[in-house]
């Protein structure tokens, strides 16, 4: 078991129900995995690491906070482009936070990736959420990237959590 800081990004597929039920389980899955094998390419390219999938999720971990961030940019614009040129248009929207983590056995705990799973389940599709903490963690020229949205309570915590939008 480590503690450590990190990003954690967690990407879900939207509307992965609409997506099964348009073109049948086996179909469907073998689309979602070719996504997320292309995904974990971009993950590989900015030094991190796919953590686990979930079903239509996928969480990472980057040692840098600019890296989670890059990745996560990287990944809406190829998603939006390989939308483009298929018939059954994928959309992904994301989560991303910076701050102390637990790694044990393979996954990541605690209070970051916490706030990152509610965090995407607030995102649009083809958005990208982050928190105040994760911003201030950013190199000056990405932070200038984020756009404050508002503070929300999230499920779990005390005080609010400030929302950007990257």
């Amino acid at each position: 078991m480590e503690t450590a800081q990190r990003a954690v990004l967690f990407v879900d597929v939207t509307d992965s129900t609409r997506i099964y039920e348009s073109l049948g389980d086996t179909v469907a899955l073998a689309v979602i995995n070719g996504l997320f094998g292309h995904l974990e390419k971009i993950v590989t390219k900015f030094s991190g690491s796919v953590v686990k999938t979930l079903g239509d999720g996928m969480v990472c971990v980057f040692e840098d906070a600019d890296d989670g961030f890059r990745a996560a940019c990287e990944m809406q614009s190829s998603v939006t482009s390989l939308a483009q040129r298929a018939s059954n248009r994928l959309q992904i929207k994301a989560g991303l936070t910076y701050g102390a983590v637990v790694l044990s056995k393979g996954d990541v705990f605690g209070d970051t990736m916490n706030v990152c799973a509610r965090l995407v389940t607030l995102a649009n599709p083809e958005q990208i959420l982050t928190s105040a903490q994760t911003v201030e963690a950013l190199s000056t020229g990405l932070r200038l990237r984020c756009r404050a949205l508002f503070p929300t309570r999230i499920k779990g915590r005390a005080e609010e959590v400030p929302v950007s939008d990257i």
